[in-house]
């Protein structure tokens, strides 16, 4: 409802009123009440959506209600009874309640507000301004007292309504003293006048009844109703105010006129010879001592805003500080942060590597240092490039710093070298580390379109057993993980033990003689027949590199292949066994008039070279051989770890006529779905299942399996390693296509292989 309207017809009817009561009681008697019901709804209304001070207003309204019910009594009993309720000293008495009301308010908020304003200082106002109030009231009650007639009841109802209005008008001059402001709100300036016209009102009402002069409708209640119209304005004006009404109370701090202005007050009725002069001299006095306790009293609040002014700008820069120095703390971490941890993948670097275990050290405190190198890793780098390749190991450095669950420190230390160090030495823990460590390593890679199976090579030392310096256990640890490397085995984790520096020491030099080897002096073919188990003819023979070194002997392939696709000399040695072997398979072709077929092993570093297919084409191109006499063989784990690009070389080579054979079939990561993406003609049945296929029914089925799903998928088996009869019969019954194996040929060199299996072939 629009606070316009509300205030016009407040003030409309207060008019009415105000012409009735010089025209016409019986109307000002029943304008009255409505009016005051009218003032009591608005103030419900007005507050119905307030929180704090509501219970003021509230009872400011319920004391206007009550003036509203005493009025409406009042009618009734005027003008329809014969009573003249002017005669009651009750109804006078009842009429005390909204004093009663007004003063409750007026205590429950100056209580409510009492934190706002310093104590000493207020209790300066309250006693001065208590002193001079209560002064001016007995002097203008006492100068007409005497010449009345009061009875006893009388003058106790006299005496309540001026103690209320004394301690009322006490706490509305306080309050307003301790108001010291320049802009006071429209509500609180309603509320002072509403409160201002009730006191005066009641004054002129107590003079009137001690004088036996009042009548009703008179001035008296003109103003008593008007004071009501200031509450209901108050209430009006803050009824979309969102801090509410009197709800921002300043402190007492500064200079208030209010004392003066009641002395002033004082001086006024001296002049008018309404008190005499020694209450002047009384509130004369009281302003005297008021003006030191104040003086005093505002130094002393000076003093307190001084020091909690101090205190709040100490605090302030203490705050200050203690950001700066937090700030200081978070730079010098980041510094730190970035000093000891690897750019690329956040893991803690190579220099707090050495920093941490020489502390290790240096305190004597036993730890273990896990040592890991990616395998196939720089296959990346030169494929796809070096972005991916650090997209790789990002993801690992994630997944082992989010995955792996016991405590321990982690380090990039190189490329693709990551180390753990941990405070565990037992034998039992470390595996259990370094199985977490494996399988987080060799999980899918998936980026973009490609997906990058990895594998890690691990080598584990001890301080103090393996080395006492850093340098040393660095080097245990290095030496361990490249036994690792060169092993055979599928457990790619090795503890660092004496003999391995022996094998290192091999390694160095077989290594060393690799890189200055005289390949067509050194190096040479043997080959090894393999059979047809249906028609137990020749089928073809396979290429198999032998090294026979002029000082040092036969050095294995096992031994010399992996230091060969190490070093990077892998490439370049298969070639020449390529070169070799079509050379020999077109001669002996050309010679017997046959069409056997040669194999040959691939280095998955090697296939992986962009080069790779143009060279292999030229070469069968430069020799003249048919490519269908031509069979190239990679392991299964090799195959499954490559990348796309190896699906594009045997697409081409398929193409070309040559046929591919994937090794070691059956071992490890056996999967039908590179046999899908790869153009493969043969599956070679690895030699450990062959082995125990007369006494491991296992073995058995999944040979079983093998051929069958060959079979199916119109692909040719061979048995490599077959050097039993036994073994020989139970391929044949499970239908593997070709046999090869030392029961029916050792490899051998050119000659004898051309004496034994070409001169007079031989059948099964």
């Amino acid at each position: 409802m629009p606070k316009t309207f509300l205030k016009v017809a407040l003030i409309l009817l207060l008019l009415i009123y105000i012409i009735f009561s010089y025209t016409f009681d019986w109307g000002a008697d029943l304008i009255s009440p409505f009016y005051n019901i009218a003032v009591f709804s608005v103030m419900i209304y007005a507050t119905r959506n307030k929180a704090k001070f509501k219970s003021n207003f509230h009872i400011i309204a319920y004391g206007v209600l009550s003036w509203a019910l005493l009025d409406m009594a009042w009618f009734f009993l005027a003008h329809f009874t014969s009573y003249d309720p002017s005669e009651s000293l009750w109804i006078e008495f009842i009429y005390i309640t909204p004093n009663v009301l007004l003063l409750i308010s007026a205590i429950i908020y100056f209580i409510k507000n009492m934190k706002s304003w310093n104590v000493f200082q207020l209790v300066v106002d309250a006693m001065t301004v208590l002193v001079i109030v209560m002064g001016i009231s007995s002097a203008l009650i006492f100068t007409y007292y005497p010449d009345s007639n009061l009875t006893g009841f009388e003058i106790f109802n006299i005496t309540a309504y001026a103690v209320t209005d004394v301690f009322t008008l006490t706490i509305l001059l306080v309050m307003l003293a301790s108001t010291r402001i320049q802009n006071i709100s429209k509500s609180i300036q309603y509320v002072t006048v509403g409160y201002m016209l009730y006191l005066l009102s009641d004054y002129i009402y107590v003079i009137d009844y001690i004088r036996n002069s009042y009548i009703p409708n008179s001035i008296s209640d003109i103003l008593f109703l008007a004071s009501f119209l200031h509450f209901a304005f108050a209430t009006i004006e803050t009824q979309n105010d969102t801090i509410g009404p009197l709800e921002t109370i300043p402190s007492n701090f500064g200079k208030s006129k209010v004392v003066y202005y009641v002395v002033l007050f004082a001086l006024i009725l001296y002049a008018l010879q309404m008190i005499s002069w020694l209450y002047i001299v009384i509130f004369l006095g009281v302003l005297f001592l008021y003006i030191v306790f104040n003086k005093f009293a505002q130094n002393f609040i000076s003093s307190e805003i001084l020091l909690k002014h101090e205190k709040e700008m100490k605090n302030r820069l203490e705050k200050l500080v203690e950001e700066r120095t937090q700030d200081l703390r978070l730079s010098r971490d980041a510094l730190k942060r970035q000093t000891i941890t690897d750019s690329l993948t956040g893991l803690y670097n190579r220099d707090y590597f050495y920093q941490i275990s020489e502390e290790k050290i240096l305190n004597h405190q036993e730890f273990s240092m896990i040592y890991g190198d990616l395998n196939r890793f720089k296959i990346i780098n030169d494929l796809y490039g070096h972005q991916m390749g650090d997209e790789v190991l990002k993801i690992i450095a994630k997944r082992l710093g989010s995955t792996m669950e016991i405590h321990y420190d982690l380090f990039r230390v190189g490329g693709d070298e990551f180390v753990i160090l941990t405070s565990d030495i037992k034998k039992e823990s470390l595996e259990k580390l370094v199985r977490s460590f494996v399988d987080i390593i060799c999980q899918p890679i998936d980026i973009g379109q490609y997906r990058f199976n990895l594998d890690v090579s691990i080598g584990i030392a001890s301080y103090p057993k393996d080395g006492k310096v850093i340098s040393d256990l660095v080097k245990s640890a290095d030496i361990a993980m490249y036994h690792a490397k060169g092993s055979n085995s599928s457990d790619k984790h090795v503890m660092f033990s004496e003999h391995m520096l022996e094998r290192l020491n091999r390694r160095s030099k077989v290594e060393l003689l690799l890189r200055n080897v005289n390949m067509d002096e050194e190096f040479k073919l043997f080959y090894q027949p393999q059979f047809n188990t249906s028609t137990q003819k020749l089928m073809g023979m396979e290429a198999l590199l032998r090294w026979i070194h002029p000082e040092e002997g036969f050095i294995s392939p096992g031994e010399f292949i992996p230091i060969a696709e190490e070093i990077g000399v892998i490439t370049e040695l298969s070639y020449w066994v390529f070169k070799k072997a079509m050379t020999q398979i077109k001669s002996w072709n050309d010679q017997y008039h046959q069409n056997w077929s040669m194999a040959m092993n691939m280095s998955a570093v090697t296939v992986n070279n962009i080069h790779f297919f143009n060279t292999i084409r030229k070469m069968i191109h430069e020799i003249g051989v048919d490519p269908s006499h031509l069979e190239f063989e990679i392991t299964e784990h090799s195959a499954m770890s490559t990348s796309s690009i190896m699906e594009e070389v045997f697409a081409h080579l398929t193409n070309l006529g040559v046929r591919i054979a994937i090794d070691d079939f059956g071992t490890g990561y056996s999967s039908l779905s590179y046999l899908k993406r790869f153009e493969v003609d043969r599956l070679k049945i690895a030699k450990e299942l062959i082995d125990n296929i007369t006494s491991d029914s296992d073995d058995l089925h999944i040979i079983k399996a093998i051929t069958m799903m060959a079979n199916g998928m119109g692909l040719e088996t061979i048995g490599e390693g077959v050097e039993t009869k036994e073994q020989f019969e139970m391929l044949r019954e499970l239908k593997c296509d070709i046999i090869q194996g030392y029961y029916f040929g050792k490899p051998m060199n050119q000659e004898d292989f051309e004496n034994n299996f070409l001169c007079e072939p031989k059948n099964l």
